[in-house]
């Protein structure tokens, strides 16, 4: 995703990445639906006001 927004000319020190994998899954794994929601990937967009 970072190769992504770099090509489209967005800032590198203006954005992080952080996987998680299994340390932080969003879902209690007890289904199979669970553990298929947990392989889906999410993106948290903050803005921040420049002065």
């Amino acid at each position: 995703m970072s190769a992504i927004l770099a090509a489209r000319s967005f800032d590198k020190q203006r954005f992080e990445m952080r996987g998680v994998g299994t340390q932080e899954p969003v879902r209690p794994e007890t289904t199979p639906e669970d553990r298929q929601y947990n392989r889906s990937v999410s993106f948290k967009v903050t803005l921040e006001e420049r002065q």
